[in-house]
């Protein structure tokens, strides 16, 4: 089954209980100019509880020009709230071929307007193959952003990663691609699946409290 992940945002809607299986999870938007993709949803203004996805594979797969922003995560895209007791298990890639790419979330952050933030908690991530990008990438959030004041967090998480991490011209890292400054990442870790895992970026990062065995 092929489904496409429309972008939207819905700041009513209270998710919990909900299980998503699907094989292949694909957004194409043309010229927009950002494809927001998830495993569960592309984005999510509002909460989310005790949910999951089953995925073959999720990437982003637009060839326009001015297609310069894929968001793709194996969750949700992109994160402005709550989000808890959820978990994602990829079996194939998740893919953004222009920009940013994480096994849980690609973005978490917060509106604009400082209305919402964006809050991960014991949450995790299987995957089973390679998250790409090109800007952010990350085992679990590919940026973890700070907007107007708001200070996101990802608290008591973590994800398992079966054989790359790759931001082909950018930030990788094992758990997050790229963390700014206020943001907030608490008691995480990271473990490998196989004794073959990369992380590889430019510049390459890794956190120092990923588990032994990625190189």
């Amino acid at each position: 089954m092929n489904a496409d992940i429309q972008r939207g945002f819905d700041q009513s809607a209270v998710m919990t209980g909900v299980q998503g299986i699907q094989n292949t999870l694909t957004s194409g938007f043309g010229d927009l100019q950002t494809a927001l993709c998830g495993g569960f949803a592309g984005v999510n203004t509002n909460t989310i509880h005790y949910s999951y996805v089953k995925a073959n594979s999720v990437r982003a797969t637009g060839y326009s020009i001015t297609d310069n922003s894929s968001v793709v995560g194996g969750f949700v895209g992109q994160n402005y709230y709550k989000i808890s007791n959820c978990y994602a298990d990829i079996a194939g890639s998740i893919t953004a071929k222009r920009a940013y790419a994480g096994g849980f979330v690609a973005i978490n952050r917060g509106l604009d307007d400082n209305s919402i933030c964006g809050i991960i908690e014991k949450c995790y991530a299987v995957l089973r193959n390679d998250v790409s990008g090109t800007a952010r990438v990350g085992g679990f959030v590919g940026d973890n952003r700070v907007a107007n004041g708001c200070a996101p967090a990802i608290k008591n998480s973590f994800v398992r990663i079966g054989t790359r991490v790759v931001a082909n011209s950018g930030y990788a890292g094992g758990f997050a691609g790229y963390v700014q400054g206020g943001s907030i990442i608490e008691n995480i870790y990271v473990a490998p699946l196989s004794s073959s895992v990369s992380i590889l970026g430019n510049p390459r990062y890794l956190f120092a409290y990923a588990s032994a065995g990625i190189s």
